[in-house]
C-alpha cells in the first residue's frame, strides 16, 4: 500500500515477525494480521504532522545560521509543502513528481517571504524549507541493508534516495532560474547566540552533541540532550547489574 514512511506500522510488523517466527500464527492468520497493520490509521494526523514538519525545518534554519524571521519563513513554507505533500499522492502522483512539486512550492514560498521581509539570507530559508523531503530513512536503510548482506535491497534504496535528492536539487534550480536575480546563493553562516553557553554539561564526549569548544556551544537544548544521554551512559557503566526490559519483546511493548 502507498502509505509512505510510518514507523508505527514498521514497529507493528517487527512485533508480528517475532511472534510469527516463534510459531504463534498460521499462514492465513499471518496474512490477516498483515492486512490489519496495512489498513490501521496513522498514529498522528495531518495537522500535527504539518506543524511538526514546519517546526523541524524552522529549527534547521536556526542551525544553518538563520535568524528568527528566516526560521519562521522556512517553517511556514515547509508546513505548506507538507500539507500539499499529503494531498498529492491521492491522485497517484509518483514519489519523484511529488518531491519536485513540493520542492518548487516550498522553496518559492520561502524565497518570496524572505524577499517581502527583506531578509539578509533568502537562500538559507529556501534550503531549510525543503529539508522535509530529504530521504533520511532510505539512506540509512540502504546502508543497513548493505552491512546485512542484502546488497540488492541496499542498492535499490540508495538509488531511490539519490533520485529524490537529485529531484530536490532540480526543483531548487528551477526556482532559482525563475527568480530575479537568479544567482541567489544557498549558503549557511554561523548561528547567532540563541541560548546560554553549554559549559555546564557533564556528559562523556562520545555521547554529547555539544561541547564548550564546538561551534554549537551556544545551543542549550543540545547541551540538555547530551547531559541526559550522558547520565544514562554513566548509570549503565557504574551499575552494570541493572536489568532493563527488552524493547523487542511484544509483551513489554504492550505493557
Amino acid at each position: 500500500m502507498r502509505t509512505g514512511i510510518d514507523l508505527n506500522r514498521a514497529a507493528a510488523i517487527s512485533q508480528l515477525a517475532e511472534r510469527a517466527s516463534a510459531g504463534a500464527f498460521s499462514r492465513p492468520r499471518l496474512l490477516t494480521e498483515l492486512a490489519n497493520i496495512a489498513s490501521q490509521p496513522r498514529l498522528y494526523g495531518h495537522l500535527p504532522t504539518m506543524l511538526s514538519v514546519g517546526a523541524a525545518c524552522a529549527a534547521f534554519a536556526l542551525l544553518l545560521g538563520g535568524h528568527l524571521l528566516e526560521a519562521l519563513v522556512a517553517g511556514g513554507a515547509a508546513g505548506v509543502g507538507q500539507a500539499v505533500r499529503e494531498v498529492l499522492p491521492r491522485p497517484r502522483f509518483g514519489r519523484l513528481a511529488t518531491a519536485f512539486l513540493v520542492t518548487v512550492l516550498a522553496s518559492a514560498l520561502a524565497l518570496l517571504g524572505a524577499r517581502v521581509l527583506e531578509l539578509p539570507a533568502p537562500g538559507l530559508a529556501m534550503a531549510a524549507s525543503v529539508l522535509l523531503l530529504v530521504p533520511g530513512v532510505l539512506m540509512v536503510s540502504s546502508i543497513v541493508d548493505m552491512f546485512r548482506g542484502n546488497v540488492l535491497s541496499g542498492i535499490v534504496r540508495a538509488t531511490s534516495a539519490a533520485l529524490i535528492i537529485g529531484t530536490i536539487a532540480g526543483g531548487l534550480f528551477v526556482v532559482l532560474l525563475a527568480s530575479a536575480p537568479p544567482h541567489q546563493a544557498l549558503t549557511t553562516r554561523t548561528p547567532p547566540p540563541y541560548g546560554p553557553p553549554c559549559r555546564w554539561h557533564s556528559s562523556p564526549p562520545s555521547v554529547s552533541p555539544c561541547s564548550s569548544t564546538s561551534p554549537a556551544a551556544r545551543c542549550g537544548g543540545a547541551a540538555s540532550t547530551g547531559r541526559i544521554g550522558g547520565m544514562g551512559a554513566v548509570l549503565r557503566m557504574r551499575f552494570p547489574a541493572l536489568v532493563f526490559s527488552d524493547p523487542s519483546s511484544s509483551e513489554d511493548l504492550r505493557k
